[in-house]
């Protein structure tokens, strides 16, 4: 996934949002935390610093407490997760925002 192009990630990534309703959004960075893509397109430059980048580098997997996304205005969690070539070499992290109801 790291090395497809963007045509192909934008389309992977539209399949996704449109079969999952709850799917805000979904983005992949590098390690060095450079947005490959980002649908929708992300605001921030480089990810190094956030909790869900870090929290999958660090762990392999992170997952937020339930936050108000200023995107979208409506409640959320981020997940995130690691993702390795065959022989375990860290290649990215792939996120998304899964939106949540609030009982």
């Amino acid at each position: 996934m790291i090395t497809s192009p963007p045509e192909l990630l934008q389309s992977i990534f539209q399949a996704w949002m449109e079969e999952t309703d709850e799917l805000e959004a979904v983005w992949l960075n590098q390690t060095n935390g450079d947005f490959l893509h980002s649908l929708p397109p992300a605001g921030i430059i480089n990810a190094k610093r956030r909790p869900w980048f870090a929290g999958a580098l660090q762990d392999e997997f992170y997952i937020s407490a339930p936050y108000v996304s200023a995107i979208t205005k409506r409640p959320c969690v981020t997940i995130s997760i690691l993702l390795k070539d065959s022989d375990g070499t860290p290649q990215g992290i792939l996120g998304t925002d899964i939106r949540c109801h609030m009982i």
